[in-house]
């Protein structure tokens, strides 16, 4: 008579609470601003949190708007300049008031979109959650992004020197508009100084991001010497003159 022999094998995982914090991903028109959050998912209590957040030189903080959301109880915030566009962000509570809730937004601030479209990350560094013992129970971060839409036109060249030119003779150039936006650019019009610069046919259509145009004018006087001219160009593109 044979036995048969059987082995349990108990498997036993540490579960470890998870509390997290997050920026988002959001986007805004460029020489806009928008209200940014900062989220917390928590398993555990907290009763404060430090954390440094670093934006690109593109987006600008509105020092004066930072504020806790509606999870906060009796607690302070305050807002530490750090310089190259660093801050700290430190909030407690005199009493050891946890915050409310396990989801959401605990900070917002205001951003401001400069005149740069592009998508720039948003970082966090040295986040703190601090439970009634003073014990850092953060388990995970993530960072975020600020898309900033927005059309941007390069001009190549410049500046064109033709030379010398014999009177009453033509003499064409051309120059390059490149859109380096991430939104169309748009063509309202091409306006030379003066009357001795002329463009025919001209024909613009939306300038999609990455693509350009190539234009070509015309030159041709009666008049003798140098001869400086501009040629005035007005887009979508925002400006903050």
């Amino acid at each position: 008579m044979t036995k048969k022999l059987y082995y349990f094998f108990i498997l036993i995982s540490a579960i470890i609470a998870q509390n997290s914090l997050s920026l988002p991903d959001v986007e805004g028109d460029v020489g806009d601003s928008l209200i940014y959050n900062v989220y917390v998912d928590n398993e555990e209590s907290f009763v404060g949190f430090q954390f440094d957040i670093e934006l690109n030189e593109s987006l600008s903080l509105d020092f004066s708007s930072p504020e806790l959301t509606s999870r906060a109880v009796d607690h302070t915030l305050q807002v530490i300049d750090l310089g190259e566009n660093r801050f700290r962000f430190f909030s407690f509570s005199q009493t050891q008031s946890n915050f409310s809730g396990q989801s959401g937004s605990i900070l917002t601030f205001q951003i401001f979109l400069n005149a740069n479209p592009g998508s720039f990350q948003t970082q966090l560094f040295n986040p703190v959650l601090g439970n009634e013992n003073s014990v850092n129970i953060v388990s995970s971060f993530s960072n975020g992004q600020i898309t900033v839409i927005g059309s941007k036109a390069i001009y190549n060249p410049t500046i064109i020197d033709l030379g010398r030119v014999a009177l009453e003779s033509e003499q064409s150039f051309e120059f390059t508009i490149h859109n380096e936006g991430n939104s169309s650019l748009i063509i309202n019009n091409i306006q030379p100084s003066t009357s001795d610069i002329t463009i025919q046919n001209l024909q613009i259509n939306d300038i999609s991001p990455g693509d350009f145009e190539t234009i070509t004018l015309f030159f041709t006087t009666e008049n003798r010497g140098p001869i400086s001219e501009n040629i005035l160009i007005t887009t979508n593109e925002f400006s903050n003159e």
